[in-house]
This record gives structure tokens, sequence and C-alpha cells, in this order.
């Protein structure tokens, strides 16, 4: 799928499944002011497989087109697909996953710059979505595909949880200072914080960092980094003890355009899991959306192997999530921590979306 075929696919979904805004949680951080700083962009071109970005300008009958491809350290090069003659990735995160930002060659500065999150196997996706006449351009992305940059030339943004957020204002930022403007988001890590240029209420141009307030342990929560019907590590796999493989797939999103299920049409069981380590000692919450077409489907979590939070999945139906399941339980830092889903061994199905691990503070 192209970024233009894309964008048909976002607008028609949030149209169709109906979600505003605030349907989705609205992301939370606490900023801090540190201090005067230049402003450059964190563009990551080499990632921990030895993949880059190589962006190949050439000059054409109709003008100059530019051409964006992951190359590994085989030499294996692979376009990346926007639909426009003018794609430039600028980052690359572990997933092989590019971000960047597409126009048509003979660009000015009235042409939309469109942001991209590419994704092996599953194509571009425009993170603007249903913002028309808006450009973008972007500056970094870390290794859960969150991607930070520009939105109008001059306010932060985040591409986070399926879906942009202005940092201006989406996002009401916690903190000592008081800030006029949030500026470009520069860069971000595996945390979640965002580093950044704004004014201040003093009208002084300054660095900030962002801080997630409720920060999801869980990689690829949504399952949108998938090409159905795989899992891959970092992130959900499918449980080897069990007879029928778990995936990812497009047909009951709760959010988004996926999710992640256990489908057998025989008497044979199936489930999935993610493990992550607890990053400190205390109590965690984990909250997520499930549906089944049959009793006996189950949620929970261990810790270390045990046991120490499940619910059975209620046999609600065809993208009939309900409300959200919410389960509390206590690790110690460096314990190990498995979200799982569990499907019986009877025909039907078991399906998970928008699945949230946080500590609680």
């Amino acid at each position: 799928m192209n970024l233009r075929t894309a964008r048909v696919v976002v607008g028609v979904a949030l149209g169709v499944w109906g979600f505003p805004p605030g349907a989705i949680a609205q992301p939370s951080y606490r900023i801090v002011d540190v201090g005067s700083s230049v402003a450059t962009c964190g563009h990551r071109k080499l990632n921990q497989s030895g993949q880059v970005i190589l962006v190949v300008v050439t000059q054409e009958s109709g003008g100059f087109s530019a051409r964006t491809f992951r190359r590994d350290s085989t030499g294996t090069r692979t376009k990346v697909e926007t639909g426009f003659s003018w794609t430039v990735g600028v980052a690359i995160n572990d997933a092989g996953q590019i971000a960047g930002h597409a126009q048509d060659t003979g660009q000015t500065t009235s042409t939309p710059l469109r942001p991209f999150l590419w994704t092996p196997g599953a194509g571009s996706l425009d993170l603007l979505g249903p913002r028309p006449g808006a450009v973008a351009t972007v500056c970094d992305l870390n290794s859960a595909g969150d991607v930070v940059g520009a939105l109008d030339t001059s306010r932060g943004f985040i591409f986070t949880r399926g879906r942009l957020w202005d940092l201006q204002t989406d996002v009401a930022p916690i903190g000592g200072e008081a800030w006029s403007h949030i500026g470009t988001g520069l860069s971000i890590n595996d945390a979640g914080q965002i580093f950044g240029i704004g004014t201040t209420i003093q009208g002084n141009s300054h660095a900030y960092i962002m801080t997630p307030t409720t920060r999801n342990l869980l990689r690829e929560p949504g399952f949108e980094g998938y090409a159905p019907p795989a899992l891959s590590l970092p992130g959900w796999v499918s449980d080897s003890i069990r007879q029928v493989p778990a995936k990812s797939e497009f047909n009951q999103p709760h959010t988004g355009g996926k999710n992640g299920a256990c489908w057998a049409t025989r008497n044979l069981d199936c489930g999935m899991y993610q493990e992550v380590p607890a990053p400190a000692t205390g109590t965690y919450s984990l909250t997520l959306y499930a549906s089944a077409d049959r009793a006996g489907g189950l949620i929970g979590a261990n810790v270390n192997g045990a046991t120490v939070a499940s619910m059975a999945v209620n046999p609600r139906g065809f993208r009939n999530y309900g409300a959200a399941y919410t389960m509390t339980f206590h690790a110690a830092v460096g314990n190990t921590i498995r979200v799982w889903m569990y499907s019986p061994a009877t025909p039907g199905y078991v399906v998970i979306d928008d699945v949230s691990l946080t500590e609680v503070r």
C-alpha cells in the first residue's frame, strides 16, 4: 500500500468506525525546560542491524525526483513506496521502519509535505490522516514506531497510539514551567521522551524534554506495525505450546486497522504473549480490549512464570469489544512480565487490541 492509497484508507476508517480524537487516550507528558539549544533534528540513518536509508535524487523529463531505499548489510535494496515522486526518508529504527516526508516533483513552499511511516510488508501510512491542508516534516522515530517532527512548519507533533497529536493544541504538558509555544519535536527515545525547541512564557527560545507520565511498556500494543498474519519480536509472539498459531489481522480492529487474533475451525487451542522486564518495583496496570464468539477465552499476566492476573473474555461477538478489561498486579524490578491471551480448544476465535501495560504511579 502506498501513501496515497493509505490516505484514503485512513479517511474511510475514521468515517466508518467513527472514533473522534478523544476516543483514543490522549498521551500525557511532563515538560522540563533544559535551557537554550541549537534546533537540529535527530535523524537516525543507520539502525542496529546495519540497515541504512539511501535517498537517490535524479533528473527526469518532468523535473527532479527523489527515491528512498532501505539498504541492508548484504547490499539488498528495498524501495520505500509512497506514490509520490519526491520521497525522502529521514529516520530508521531497529525494526526497519522508516519515517520521512513526501510530495510531488516541482515542490514549492505551498506544496504540502506529507509525513509517512513505512513498515516492511505493510507499506506507507500517511501520518496526517484527516487533517486537510496540513503539512508536516519528520525529524525522528523510536523503536515503537513513534514519530516526531514539525506540524505546519512550527508546532511540534508526535505520531503515537495510531494518530498524530499536535503538541501545541492536542496535548497539555504539565510541569513547573509555562510555555507559550511547543515547537518542533527534534528527537524521541525508546522511553517515549521527546526533545524539542519551544518558547517559554517569558519569550525565551529554550529546549524542552517531555516525558510520558504513563508509559506503555508493550511493543505494538495495537498490532499496527505488523503485516498480517505476522507477529514478531520485539512484540507479540505466538505461543509455541498451542496447536494453532496466533496472528495479526485486519478483521476486527478496535481502533486503527489491525488487531491480534486466535482462530480455529477444529478443537485446537491457540495463544499469544509478549514479555517485558519490570522497570521498577511496584504495582502495574494491564488494560486491553478483547472479544470472542464463544466462552473459554482468557487474558491475563504472569510474573516470572506465575499467573498474577486473569479474566475470562466475554463472548460479545464480531467487532463488539465493549468496555476495556483492566487488571492490576505487583512486580519487582527485573521480573519478567508476560501479558497473554488464550483461546480454548473449540472452534471459534478470541481477538485483542489496544493493549496497555503501565506502572501505577
